[in-house]
């Protein structure tokens, strides 16, 4: 199969059945019906051999398309793709939102990011950050500046669902009541009780510490209200715990607290 020229960048998208591979300064490619032999992906020069995944399905979707890199979103987790990299490196990962680390291996999607064909040589830093699933706060501000502009706190209301249970008693069904409490943002939601509950999101950082023997071990700030107010202490975080609800305890609109 040839080589596909697609200009200087490009992003794929997933179409049914149709691989659309859309070039920003090339011409645009489309590619019909399955993929089930080898694919090359032509990008400033490199050659990446897609050929350990069955493409009989292929579902790439552009994860991201910056700074001369492509990630590929595949249909099944685990695949690997080909590295003709022969030093110790790593991969840079992104994700859907516009989060970026680096990452040991060829796995396509890892932890929710997706593999690119950019790599650094590893440094002690990044080699702790792979150690602990780790992304750093300055390289990716504008991510989280994004994935947290709509955190605004709000109100939640507390409303009542009664079911009716069968219960035997001997040769005889019976139906009793058994009632669960909800919490809801709809203030016109049916049997609600009159009590509320406040909720606001807070973040957790991250710092390479050691233990008091000496080994290296990672510290978790408190919760805060940025993330960016403490990089300098905490310069890292986890894409799987950085944000977080906290809940009020719940109370009745005249701010008496409910027991």
């Amino acid at each position: 199969m040839k080589n596909l020229k697609l200009g200087k960048k490009f992003a794929p998208i997933a179409l049914t059945g149709t691989l659309v591979l859309v070039g920003f300064t090339g011409a645009t490619k489309v590619i019909e019906n399955h993929l089930n032999r080898d694919v090359y992906f032509s990008n400033y020069g490199g050659i990446v051999k897609e050929d350990e995944v069955d493409l009989d399905w292929l579902n790439i979707v552009a994860a991201c398309a910056i700074s001369g890199t492509v990630g590929f979103k595949i249909g099944k987790k685990n695949r690997k793709v080909n590295c003709n990299v022969k030093e110790f490196h790593l991969h840079k990962y992104v994700s859907e939102e516009g989060f970026v680390t680096y990452k040991e291996g060829e796995l396509l999607e890892n932890e929710g990011m997706f593999w690119t064909v950019e790599t650094v040589t590893p440094n002690e830093e990044l080699l702790m950050m792979c150690k602990y699933d780790l992304l750093k706060i300055d390289d990716n501000v504008e991510a989280l500046e994004n994935a947290t502009k709509n955190d605004f706190p709000y109100t939640e209301y507390e409303y009542k669902v009664t079911h009716y249970l069968p219960v035997k008693a001997g040769k005889v069904w019976t139906m009793i009541p058994s009632t669960s409490w909800y919490f809801t943002t709809d203030t016109n939601e049916c049997n609600l009780t009159g009590n509320v509950r406040d909720v606001d999101y807070k973040y957790i950082g991250y710092r390479i510490g050691k233990t008091k023997d000496g080994k290296r071990a990672l510290v978790k700030s408190k919760l805060v209200d940025n993330l960016l107010d403490i990089k300098d202490r905490y310069p890292y975080f986890k894409l799987s715990n950085y944000k977080n609800k906290v809940y009020s305890e719940v109370y009745s609109k005249d701010k008496k607290l409910v027991k």
